[in-house]
């Protein structure tokens, strides 16, 4: 569980570091049954819950931490463009981020699924997932040249999957 913990935390140091944002500690704090990791824009703090640690597929926590870390990057990114307003004009995308920041909602499923900032976060979420997929596709090619290996298990996907889940959301609203 320690090494767990300990890639879980790197995990989040390089997610920020490739997001160009600064170091922050990453906080485990038990959250509600459908939440995965929460952002809060006053503090920058990105908060997970921990008993995402204990499940078999690295993606699960990963997932939440690139979600909830690319919230950081909107708000940076959203903030910096108030700043210079009245110099620069912000382009589309942010200009939406900023709509969908007035009018986020955690009470309205649809309206916070489909909020721009939620959309974009899923996204980030997605890639982490392909570049995983990719990786392991590369290495499963490299495998089945090198001959057949025993199988660990029969089973198969872990049964608790929470792909459904929303994955997090804003504090402060």
């Amino acid at each position: 569980m320690r090494e767990r913990l300990r890639l879980t935390i790197r995990a989040h140091d390089t997610i920020r570091q490739a997001y160009g944002a600064e170091p922050k500690l990453l906080i485990f704090e038990q959250l509600p049954q459908d939440v995965l990791g929460e952002f809060d824009r006053k503090t920058g703090d990105v908060v997970i819950d921990p008993d995402l640690l204990f499940e078999d597929d690295p993606l699960e926590v990963l997932k939440p931490l690139a979600h909830e870390n690319r919230h950081d990057v909107q708000n940076r990114i959203i903030e910096e463009h108030r700043q210079q307003r009245e110099s620069l004009d912000p382009d589309a995308e942010v200009r939406i981020w900023d709509e969908a920041k007035t009018n986020y909602t955690t009470k309205k499923p649809k309206r916070y699924h489909y909020n721009a900032l939620e959309v974009d976060a899923r996204e980030a979420e997605t890639e982490l997932e392909r570049g995983f997929m990719r990786r392991d596709n590369e290495h499963l090619s490299g495998a089945q040249a090198a001959g057949p290996r025993p199988r660990f298990t029969a089973r198969g996907r872990s049964p608790h999957r929470r792909d459904l889940r929303p994955c997090g959301r804003e504090r402060d609203l």
